[in-house]
């Protein structure tokens, strides 16, 4: 039996759908037995809940719903943050599960399983506490440089520095070396929150970077690196990272969440109504974000177009023939915005570009702007497209 935990945070009730997808995904692509454990809180409704079990009785599986709860200083660390509570909630599977169950497939819910996930279950650990595929936003894109005050400490390498939104744990040796894990990881996120910018991910860093099992990327692909380096889709786990939009760019990512939601008792003729009425709402934006944008440029006396290769680039030089056009590579070494420019990006990941200028102080429509919104036909941006994905 292989075991997969998933931590749901769902107040408003609509993040469950995104859980919902992934399973859906992963039963899709194996034919072994799976049992899923949901670590939730009471946030998750029952509607949700039991579309959770519709869904997994009709793949012929199993599913059982474990409550989590943080106390109450902890709880208010979390407040403010852009991360839900749940992201904590992995960092207690080693006390929630029973003990005989001594493995553990954890996957955060914004991913999609293209693979047979027994690949992953049969990795060897060779007595590692987990294994986890190294953060291409520290390894690949900032290897010079932290990402999170974390990497600064002497026994988190950056090189080694991993992604925890997929993860196989060795429950058998994490609660033998660390018989109070959850309590003693709620104890250095208390005392050290200034540290831990990526929350449980730092956590863990911090108590595994040096003896962790180092896993293939393919079992945690982020799709905004993938969108950068153009890679075609093949078999693999993919970790969306809130990059799901309603299709401003047709590409195959999106394509491949769809397939996996469309097979969920969340697709329904209910969500396909909402969707319809969606349409009017986004045609209404589309004039008045379109002619904000085109202000905004008109009146800039310096702006920079921050450019992938392919038809966008040579469809922007058409319309600003004129102007400081750079080829995007990776904004922490890319970009240089001077005061009084703006920086147009019309890139396919601008959601990562724009995470990484705003924790470097500058600010979106100030300093920069999404230039796709120019030959976008729906005239939202992805993030406006993603709340609204979020809203179904």
């Amino acid at each position: 039996m292989i075991h997969v935990c998933y931590a749901l945070y769902d107040a408003n009730g609509l993040y469950s759908k995104f859980v919902g997808t992934s399973m859906s995904s992963l039963f899709q692509n194996t034919s072994s037995p799976v049992k899923i454990h949901i670590l939730h809180d009471q946030t998750l409704n029952e509607k949700n809940k039991s579309r959770f079990t519709e869904l997994t009785n009709s793949c012929g599986q199993l599913i059982e719903f474990h409550s989590v709860s943080l106390d109450s200083e902890t709880f208010v660390l979390m407040e403010g943050s852009k991360f839900s509570p749940a992201t904590l909630y992995r960092l207690a599977i080693c006390e929630i599960l029973p003990d005989d169950i001594e493995k553990v497939i954890y996957l955060d819910g914004d991913t999609v399983v293209y693979t047979d996930i027994a690949e992953l279950w049969n990795e060897p650990l060779n007595d590692a506490p987990l294994g986890a595929v190294l953060d291409v936003g520290q390894v690949k894109n900032n290897p010079n440089k932290s990402i999170t005050p974390i990497c600064d400490l002497p026994n988190v390498k950056r090189e080694r520095y991993f992604n925890a939104g997929v993860l196989l744990l060795n429950l058998k040796h994490i609660r033998k070396v660390m018989p109070n894990f959850f309590k003693d990881c709620l104890k250095f996120f208390r005392e050290h929150s200034d540290l831990c910018r990526y929350l449980d991910q730092d956590i863990l860093n911090y108590f595994f970077n040096e003896n962790y099992q180092q896993l293939n990327y393919k079992y945690n692909k982020a799709v905004h690196y993938e969108i950068l380096k153009n890679i075609p889709i093949s078999e693999g786990i993919y970790h969306y990272i809130a990059n799901f939009t309603l299709g401003i760019f047709d590409n195959p990512y999106n394509r491949l969440f769809w397939k996996y939601f469309s097979k969920t008792p969340w697709c329904d003729e209910n969500f396909i109504f909402r969707t319809f009425n969606l349409i009017p709402k986004i045609s209404a934006h589309n004039s008045s974000i379109m002619r904000d944008l085109v202000f905004e440029l008109c009146n800039t006396p310096r702006r920079k177009f921050i450019l992938s290769e392919g038809d966008e680039k040579s469809f922007i030089q058409k319309m600003f023939p004129e102007n400081e056009y750079n080829v995007y590579q990776d904004p922490s070494t890319n970009i240089n915005i001077n005061r009084g420019e703006i920086a147009v990006f019309v890139i396919p990941n601008y959601e990562y570009a724009k995470n990484f200028l705003e924790q470097n102080g500058l600010k979106e429509n100030i300093d920069f702007v999404d230039g796709r919104l120019l030959f976008s036909l729906s005239g939202l941006s992805p993030t406006e497209q993603y709340a609204l994905i979020k809203d179904l």
